[in-house]
């Protein structure tokens, strides 16, 4: 394609439009730039983080670009008809997806009129076309009486097998979301493919079946699935737009189009792993962060792989054993052999398992990983998807075992080769407070060097005599100046609150206001002017609780009751901030009692209350039912 002025139907008012970037008055100059080969790759990658980025939004200045993206997707000689179609399909679901507060009004309309010329391509002479239309066409709810019977129809006439299996899958996707009645020879067409002689069809025929719901919950659809997971032949379903792009990717991406199917997540996590298939792994740690019943089942079967020959499966298996915390007790001795695993990553996360465990035997275990010239934890925790422990995972909790540990700590500290790794150190000293006394001199021997901020916290964490003597002329002359910490440091060490709420200085942050308790009365009639506090969420309870710590009122101690209980209520998802008001909450005793209804809940229900998908979901969910407990503990309930 020529590189030309990129024009619309009618003309644009691109600077009264924005996207995920700003402003939309740049969307002409992308498109055009779209169609220069010499610059097409980067614009693309432009325009999709401009009116795509990360989805759950669907931007004003979508609608407008879609009718040049349907041009391109037609035009033969566009070279972009694949990207267009890609990113036709992405728009679409989150238009479906999405709050409707949060799509542009002029979406729908748009997306009514594209989906006539979507469904034109599902004929279209390019198999890679083909494969790919049914993507955007999974999306169009409103349109399903159309679709699903155009879907059907091309399916009996389409010649290419990985088309045809996108077809079936976009029908039961459709299916699921659709909530007029269904086309009675689409039924048909999707229930009888399970007996399809093809094992392509078979399979998108049951996973469409499972998708939609059609069939109820046959344990043969999962067999099937993994059956076909276990074949030397999947070019087909790789191929298609719900499709892997690699192989070892397949059990991944069939069980996140199985949704909220817990039982056949579960039933195909623990099929594919009791054959031995390494790459099940990640169902198994999806299905387990997701939900808690799942966990006795696959668990054992998670264990199993840690004699895996594959070092990646190893380093999986002992994670998700790591995030199983006391539950891998059976496997302890299991966990003790593989600290000794060369595979540098494996070892430090079956430390991190014992650790969790709450085995003695990490004890020694850590004080000799201490120390290695390599000992594979990470400096500061790592918040995401993969487990890599970090020193202050491994460590902090032994912290009863302090006089153990700290010859090698200290040891590590003063050969430390990087300021990050200090820091990760000084960390778990300040974490272990006074039990850390006996390295007051290597904190003392660090003032002065860039590792100083990270000392302090550390010697005013400890607490003793010594320390404070050595810390305090430090902070008291940087009173004043850029360190933001020295005011609280400095009324940690004196107990003299002046410097912290002085005029002019910083708020403290709720957590600390209720920890200074009566001594900021003075700031108690300006958080109660706060907008903020008639906010939702928890950052408007720990505003409320502090208010309480500071003042003592029932009155105030009733409105964070209220506040909690309303959100615990309504987000599905409580983060690490939600946990600890959970946990300071408990001060409030009786109280607390009105919390008694929404906290049951929190520990009888299956799905985590937590972020699912991540390492970090089953700690964290541990942790948010020992708050509950110790909340419906203290409230009487």
């Amino acid at each position: 394609m020529s590189q030309e002025p990129i024009t619309t139907p009618d003309p644009v008012p691109w600077a009264e439009l924005d996207h995920f970037r700003g402003s939309a008055e740049n969307i002409p100059e992308v498109l055009s730039a779209c169609t220069d080969p010499a610059r097409s790759k980067r614009a693309l990658a432009e325009l999709w983080d401009c009116l795509q980025h990360q989805g759950g939004t669907l931007v004003s200045a979508a609608p407008p670009v879609l009718p040049v993206l349907l041009d391109w997707a037609h035009d033969p000689t566009s070279g972009l008809r694949l990207p267009a179609l890609g990113l036709i399909g992405e728009l679409a679901r989150d238009g479906r997806t999405s709050q409707p507060s949060f799509v542009a009004a002029a979406w729908f309309p748009a997306w009514e009129r594209a989906t006539p010329r979507l469904l034109e391509l599902l004929a279209d002479p390019d198999p890679e076309v083909r494969r790919l239309v049914p993507f955007p066409l999974a999306q169009a709810v409103a349109g399903a009486a159309e679709v699903l019977p155009a879907l059907h129809a091309r399916w009996k006439a389409e010649p290419d097998t990985s088309a045809a299996v996108g077809l079936v899958f976009a029908a039961g996707q459709l299916l699921r979301h659709t909530p007029a009645r269904w086309p009675p020879e689409v039924i048909d067409w999707l229930t009888a493919l399970p007996a399809h002689p093809d094992p392509d069809q078979r399979f998108a025929g049951v996973l469409a079946l499972r998708r939609s719901g059609l069939g109820g919950r046959d344990p043969r659809h999962l067999d099937e699935a993994a059956a076909y997971i276990g074949a030397a032949r999947t070019e087909a379903w790789q191929r298609s737009w719900a499709g892997p792009g690699r192989p070892e990717w397949l059990p991944t991406r069939i069980d996140g189009l199985l949704g909220d199917d817990r039982e056949g997540r579960t039933r195909l996590a623990a099929t594919l792993l009791e054959r031995g298939d390494g790459n099940a792994l990640p169902v198994a740690d999806a299905v387990m962060s997701r939900w808690r019943s799942p966990v006795r089942t696959l668990l054992p079967l998670v264990a199993a792989r840690l004699s895996d020959p594959a070092p990646p499966h190893r380093r999986r298996a002992v994670a998700l054993l790591a995030a199983a915390g006391r539950r891998a007790e059976p496997w302890a001795d299991e966990l003790v052999a593989a600290c000794a695993d060369e595979e540098r990553h494996v070892a430090p996360s079956a430390l991190h398992a014992l650790v969790r465990i709450g085995d003695p035997r990490a004890v020694p275990l850590a004080a000799e990983r201490l120390r290695r010239p390599f000992h594979g934890l990470r400096p500061a925790t790592c918040h995401g998807g993969t487990h890599m422990p970090s020193l202050g995972d491994v460590l902090n909790p032994l912290r009863p075992f302090a006089a153990d540990l700290l010859p090698a700590l200290r040891d590590r500290l003063r050969t430390a080769p990087t300021s990050d790794e200090r820091r990760g150190l000084l960390g778990v000293l300040t974490d272990w407070g006074a039990s850390a006394a006996p390295a007051t001199g290597d904190l003392v021997a660090l003032l002065g060097t860039d590792a100083e901020p990270w000392a302090l916290d550390a010697l005013v964490a400890i607490g003793t005599p010594e320390a404070r003597s050595a810390a305090l002329p430090v902070v008291e002359a940087s009173l004043g100046g850029p360190d933001g910490r020295a005011p609280e440091r400095h009324w940690r060490l004196t107990g003299d609150p002046t410097a912290l709420l002085a005029p002019g200085a910083p708020r403290p942050r709720p957590e600390l206001l209720a920890e200074l308790g009566p001594a900021a009365a003075s700031l108690a009639a300006v958080i109660r002017s706060e907008p903020k506090l008639a906010w939702p969420g928890w950052g408007s309870v720990w505003s409320r609780y502090a208010l309480w710590r500071i003042t003592a009122d029932p009155a105030d101690a009733r409105e964070a009751v209220v506040v909690a209980g309303r959100t615990l209520r309504e987000e599905r998802v409580i983060g690490a901030h939600g946990i600890r008001a959970l946990e300071h909450l408990a001060a409030l005793g009786p109280l607390a009692r009105p919390l008694v209804p929404v906290l049951h809940p929190v520990l009888t229900a299956d799905v985590r209350p937590v972020g699912p998908g991540q390492w970090g979901s089953v700690p964290e969910d541990d942790a948010l039912c020992e708050a509950a407990r110790t909340l419906l503990t203290a409230a009487g309930g």
